[in-house]
């Protein structure tokens, strides 16, 4: 196919220092904290778009399809204009977009553990939401994605928020925990000999 031209369109993100900041990072593995609506999948799109126009792969993955959504939305708004022109070809069951004939492309899924990760391969692997995804999806099948190409990978969370951390139930008449005497018993017998509680 001859090459075309087509306007790519990405989201400011002036008004967001913090979030050009991880954008504009070239390390290989980043981690990006930040509260509710602090532009993380927005910025993370962004970011994606960049590698796609730099003819790499790239896989979105967020146990949550609010946040998929979020990410597709972004990198379809970024690509519409190749979309329209047939330069880009475009899945939205399967959130992919993909320059045809090549490996050039982006896919969104939904993901939670390594079993619902598997079955592709990236040079950026986005983590989004990994907070809440099991702790060896990145052991098991995120980083051995990455290794024929080298890839880099960008793990997102959200940290609790002040108010959860600080709704503690402890004090709450209508919570109640209860730890039974002859347990902290056991425990604190086998700590002071240096074995298992059982």
């Amino acid at each position: 196919m001859d090459s075309m031209e087509c306007k790519v369109v990405l989201p400011s993100s002036v008004k967001h220092p913090i979030q050009q900041a991880f954008i504009d990072c070239s390390a290989k593995r980043i981690v990006v904290r930040a509260g509710r609506r602090g532009g993380k999948t927005v910025g993370v799109a962004i970011k994606a778009c960049k590698a796609f126009l730099d003819k790499r792969r790239v896989l979105y993955a967020s146990p949550t399809s609010e946040q998929v959504g979020r990410f597709w939305t972004t990198v379809c708004a970024a690509f519409q204009e190749g979309i329209d022109k047939g330069v880009i070809y475009k899945n939205d069951t399967l959130h992919i977009l993909e320059i045809p004939g090549t490996e050039i492309r982006i896919r969104a899924k939904s993901a939670w553990n390594a079993d619902s990760l598997r079955g592709d391969y990236a040079d950026l692997l986005i983590l989004d939401e990994y907070q809440l995804m099991a702790e060896d999806t990145w052991e098991l099948v995120g980083a051995p994605m990455l290794l024929d190409n080298d890839g880099n990978a960008i793990f997102i969370y959200t940290p609790p928020s002040l108010h959860s951390r600080s709704a503690s139930k402890a004090k709450d008449p209508q919570h109640a925990a209860k730890t039974f005497l002859s347990a902290v018993l056991k425990e604190n017998k086998s700590i002071s000999e240096g074995t298992e509680p059982r």
